[in-house]
């Protein structure tokens, strides 16, 4: 899920409990830093002396090694260590021996997070940043086992670029038509998808905000990114965090646009045009069948639910081990 459709999952939250506007934009102010730091953190992160790993996806998002037994992780600093942080060597991490870059990487193991972030779990903070990987394991469902399996064995192992690096190619399978695929071609799937997804949340945090704009919302989150992060690292979060202009204005008009534009190389002019494309494609068979399983994957989303399990975590912890309560 793209870093703002994680935002607009906390006013998705907030529409639902009946929070008023003023109430879920002071949230967005002083939560979307943590809603947003497994992506947020990832353009600081250069784990290897040649550089082969920057903005190195596993170690924020917790995600298996070639075989799936082994996972990268990171011990994430908040507050004040949040603050000041600059560097990826004063933070505790790992990297599988056989770590590479790939054009989609994952599932997300929550367990692993859990495990190496009991200080950060134990704050309100940490409710959210369980929030965004609970929701990344939602899309990982939806990216990688609803519609496409991944294959990087395949001879057609043609080299493609993310994240400014060459990286394995390989093919996918598009699961719900049958049909193999690049891993580009997944990619520009996932790209059209994600601007669904980010549309269905739109129009429903419209209904309960229907003066709100999106400008408002990435500026509610800098005054976060301000806060929480160094002024390098709120920088380059905040121009990760702000949605592509093309995007936000398919997205903003209800009627769709006077001329196409380009998104993942397709031109568009609404929304009911990607998903003719992604149909076009063969991701999906039908609009209903790529609208259906968006409809389970944004009804799933629910910010209250996370935060009531990071509490039954701290509870069980504390039953476990009395002796923390003491310290």
């Amino acid at each position: 899920m793209d870093s703002f459709a994680h935002i607009l999952t906390i006013l998705k939250t907030g529409a639902k409990r009946g929070t008023s506007l003023e109430g879920i934009k002071n949230i967005v102010e002083k939560y979307s830093s943590y809603m947003t730091l497994p992506d947020s953190m990832r353009s600081e992160l250069n784990p290897t002396e040649d550089g082969s790993l920057r903005a190195y996806r596993p170690l924020t998002h917790f995600t298996g090694d070639t075989t799936g037994n082994d996972y990268s992780w990171i011990k994430f600093p908040y507050g004040d260590k949040l603050k000041n942080f600059k560097d990826i060597k004063e933070l505790q991490f790992y990297i599988p021996s056989n770590a590479e870059m790939k054009g989609s990487d994952g599932p997300t193991n929550i367990n692993v997070f859990v495990e190496h972030n009991q200080e950060l779990l134990s704050t309100a903070e940490g409710a959210f940043v369980y929030a965004h990987l609970a929701e990344d394991m939602l899309t990982d469902v939806l990216f990688q086992q609803n519609l496409a399996t991944p294959d990087y064995e395949s001879d057609k192992k043609e080299a493609m670029e993310l994240y400014g690096f060459k990286i394995n190619g390989g093919t996918c399978t598009f699961n719900k038509t049958g049909k193999t695929a690049t891993m580009a071609e997944f990619r520009n799937a996932i790209t059209l998808t994600n601007v669904v997804i980010f549309k269905r949340l739109w129009s429903e945090i419209k209904e309960a905000y229907p003066n709100l704009t999106i400008n408002e919302i990435v500026e509610s989150a800098k005054k976060a990114y301000d806060k929480d992060f160094n002024p390098t690292m709120a920088e380059h979060a905040y121009k990760y965090m702000k949605p592509n202009q093309n995007i936000q204005a398919l997205v903003e008009n209800e009627q769709g646009l006077s001329e196409p534009i380009d998104i993942a190389g397709v031109q568009v002019s609404n929304v009911n045009g990607i998903e003719d494309k992604l149909v076009e494609m063969q991701v999906v068979n039908s609009r209903e069948e790529i609208e259906g399983i968006i409809d389970e994957l944004i009804e799933t989303v629910d910010i209250t639910a996370y935060i009531h399990k990071v509490e039954e975590l701290n509870y069980k912890r504390k039953k476990e081990a009395p002796e923390d309560n003491e310290r």
